[in-house]
């Protein structure tokens, strides 16, 4: 117990987090992706001095099928408060995907 410990974060309660979201490859990607930036700057969870980033990479599923994988990544105020955004954020998805007639079909 002779070593120095240091930290990170330096103690503050920033904390990046993130979100997969998995989307049909069909789709307007551009247009998916600003749903994402819209959901998560709406979120008082988010320190809104740092623009949220959405990552796009594409996977190749069962059979051949291939979807895109939406990652948000997100600078909260407050780590405490990590899983409650995200959960929050996968609903609030979910529901304008729904609004949106977005069709997410998985096999």
């Amino acid at each position: 117990m002779n070593d120095v410990v240091s930290s990170s974060s330096a103690g503050q309660l920033e904390m990046m987090t993130t979100v997969d979201v998995y989307v049909p490859i069909n789709e307007d990607l551009h247009a998916l992706k600003g749903i994402l930036e819209k959901i998560a700057l709406e979120s008082p969870y988010l320190n809104k001095e740092r623009h949220p980033t959405i990552v796009v990479k594409e996977v190749l599923g069962m059979g051949g099928v291939i979807s895109a994988v939406m990652t948000a990544k997100c600078i909260l105020k407050d780590a405490r408060k990590e899983k409650i955004f995200q959960t929050d954020f996968l609903i609030d998805v979910n529901r304008e995907f729904k609004n949106q007639n977005i069709q997410r079909k998985f096999m």
